[in-house]
Parts: C-alpha cells; structure tokens; sequence
C-alpha cells in the first residue's frame, strides 16, 4: 500500500469511528432523556457504585477532566443522586459517594442499551468477527500514548462494574 492509499484508508476509519461514537452518542442521549441524567451521568454513577472516588479519581477512570466533572457531580448532587464526603485521614479529600437515591435509580437501567444501533450491528456480526474486532481496537490503543493505562482503565471500569 503506498502513502497515498494508507492516508485514505486512515480518513475512511477516522470519520467511520467518528459515525459510530456519534450514533451511539444520539441513542445514549435519547435513552436517558426521559431520566433525568444523561449518560456521563450514569457512568458517574456506576463508577461509584463500586467504590466511592474523589473528583480527581473519577477523571482518571472516565477519562474526563475534573473542570468537566465538577458542574456533572454538582448537579447529581443537587438531585440527591450523590453526596460529597469528608476523609477523615485526610481533610482535603472528598470522597464522592452514591445516596441510597442514587443506587436505587442503578438497576432500573439495563447494562448496555439493546435498542442501540452500535448494540445491534456488533450483536449482528459472528463471534470471530467480533472477538477480531475487539482485538484490533485493542491493538490500536495500545499503540496510543499512555496505550497501556487506558486499557486497564477500561478494563476496571467494564468487568469489575459487572461484578
């Protein structure tokens, strides 16, 4: 393949990706509409409804920065959905944790969304397909900066919140 031919075939898989983070984005969107959260919402919440995190801790697992996450937990709060803690080792720190609201609003909804366009083409492709497909988008992430931080990241945040 010449230069030309792999500068091509990048823009194709960069706008391709760019569709699908968008569908599923849109669908996401629509899904918690009628909720009263949004979807970084209730990551939020299901990240702390493995173990309560400070703000800055929350940034590093959801991949956001903490100015970003700072106005999602404010308004979680005012909802009643989360709370601000005191550490008492450490008086800097504010543990954020789920109210008994917060937790009772988690298995209401379904883990992923199975009227999601991203849900029913992966559901539509063969097990090698798909267990190819997750391997190279393993590959390619690996290859990024901080590659190997982010995997294990994603992997704590998916399999350990199944749990």
């Amino acid at each position: 393949m010449d230069t030309h031919e792999f500068q091509q075939l990048v823009a194709e898989i960069r706008v391709l990706m760019v569709r699908v983070v968008k569908t599923h984005a849109r669908s996401a969107e629509e899904y918690f509409r009628d909720k009263n959260i949004n979807p970084v919402q209730y990551g939020v919440l299901r990240t702390l409804n493995r173990e309560s995190l400070t703000i800055s801790e929350l940034s590093k697992l959801l991949f956001l920065d903490p100015s970003t996450l700072v106005p999602i937990v404010d308004d979680l709060e005012a909802k009643e959905l989360l709370e601000r803690n005191k550490d008492p080792q450490d008086r800097r720190r504010t543990p954020l944790s789920l109210t008994e609201k917060g937790a009772s609003l988690l298995p209401n909804f379904t883990e992923t969304l199975r009227d999601d366009p991203l849900y029913e083409s992966l559901n539509a492709l063969d097990e090698d397909k798909l267990l190819q497909f997750a391997a190279i988008l393993r590959e390619v992430v690996l290859k990024l900066p901080e590659g190997q931080s982010i995997l294990c990241n994603v992997h704590d945040h998916i399999y350990k919140s199944a749990k």
